[in-house]
């Protein structure tokens, strides 16, 4: 699921009307449909086993109305992080660092996200909308690696080739 934190927490109502809403699964994608709602001003709840919950901003249905591009935001989801090194064990800083989420058949569930490692070759990505990603490196001289993660806490360790 993708989470962003709002600028403010829903109003009291809000809060009251989302929680008697029913419950829905997201998909794979972070995508859920409610049906039968009536007409009012809803927040979306989402949350998710070991991160914290996220509220949506407000929500307003009309009647027969539908709405779509809801996002939530989660508050202190861990970030993935990992060390970039080369085959000599020196840190690879300046590496450039992608961060691919993934559907559970490997295929692409976004655009990648990209960073370059610090001087110590650390790197840091906000937690990705599912739980398997890809992480790719590469530096000029040192050659490039790609690490599967199927959430596995990290940090992850991405040693390239060259020395």
């Amino acid at each position: 699921m993708r989470v962003t934190l709002p600028d403010e927490a829903p109003a009291l109502d809000q809060l009251l009307l989302a929680l008697a809403a029913p419950d829905a699964l997201t998909a794979e994608d972070g995508g859920f449909t409610l049906n039968d709602l009536p007409p009012g001003e809803y927040a979306a709840l989402a949350e998710r086993p070991g991160a914290s919950s996220a509220w949506s901003a407000r929500i307003v249905l009309g009647p027969g109305a539908a709405t779509s591009g809801v996002t939530c935001v989660q508050e202190g989801a861990e970030p993935v992080t990992g060390q970039v090194t080369t085959g000599s064990g020196a840190a690879a800083g300046a590496a450039l660092v992608r961060l691919l989420p993934l559907h559970q058949d490997g295929s692409a569930a976004g655009a990648a996200t990209e960073c370059l490692a610090d001087a110590a070759g650390w790197f840091s990505f906000p937690r990705p909308p599912t739980p398997a990603f890809l992480l790719t490196a590469e530096r000029a001289g040192a050659g490039s690696v790609s690490l599967r993660v199927t959430g596995e806490a990290g940090p992850h360790h991405l040693l390239l080739s060259a020395p």
